[in-house]
């Protein structure tokens, strides 16, 4: 578990780590966004999720069949 850098406990290395992982900045200011409650954060995350998803289902329902039978998509 790593301590926020803001909190009274954080050491010189917790502070260091926070600073060194993007993530780990870019979940302290969701959680910021959402007022501070992870669990509203973690609500808010899920909805992007969603909607991530459906663009990207959009997407490939828009890609032409001999785009994908070409080769071009497939992985």
């Amino acid at each position: 578990m790593t301590i926020r850098a803001d909190h009274p406990l954080a050491t010189a290395h917790d502070m260091s780590q926070c600073a060194d992982d993007p993530n780990q900045v870019a979940a302290d200011e969701i959680i910021q966004a959402c007022g501070g409650d992870a669990r509203e954060a973690v609500k808010a995350l899920l909805g992007a999720n969603e909607y991530l998803e459906g663009r990207v289902q959009a997407l490939e329902a828009a890609v032409s069949f001999g785009y994908v039978r070409a080769g071009i998509g497939r992985k």
